[in-house]
């Protein structure tokens, strides 16, 4: 099965109490039967049969990984991982 890895930028728009100002850099590898989007440093993956499905699946983890690490943060001292985490998910949008 052969894949295909490439760098993207995910521009998602706006929701709820999420704010987005820069895109999401991941990568996306195709397969012959699916798309994967990844980033490592936020730990999230997402797949779908399609770009765009993969793409709102990666969203729906963010916004779920965001919400997670930035309540967290207002009540308990995170570790140097989730301060990496927020310091990424800050620098993508803002939560209100």
């Amino acid at each position: 099965m052969a894949t295909n890895k490439q760098k993207i930028e995910l521009n998602f728009t706006d929701e709820d109490d999420f704010h987005f100002k820069h895109p999401l850099r991941a990568f996306i590898i195709s397969s012959t039967d699916h798309y994967t989007i990844y980033n490592d440093d936020l730990s999230i993956r997402a797949t779908g049969k399609t770009p765009k499905e993969a793409a709102e699946n990666i969203k729906d983890q963010f916004m779920t990984l965001a919400n997670d690490v930035f309540y967290k943060s207002q009540y308990t001292s995170l570790s140097e991982r989730e301060r990496k985490k927020l310091n990424i998910i800050k620098s993508i949008c803002d939560i209100i």
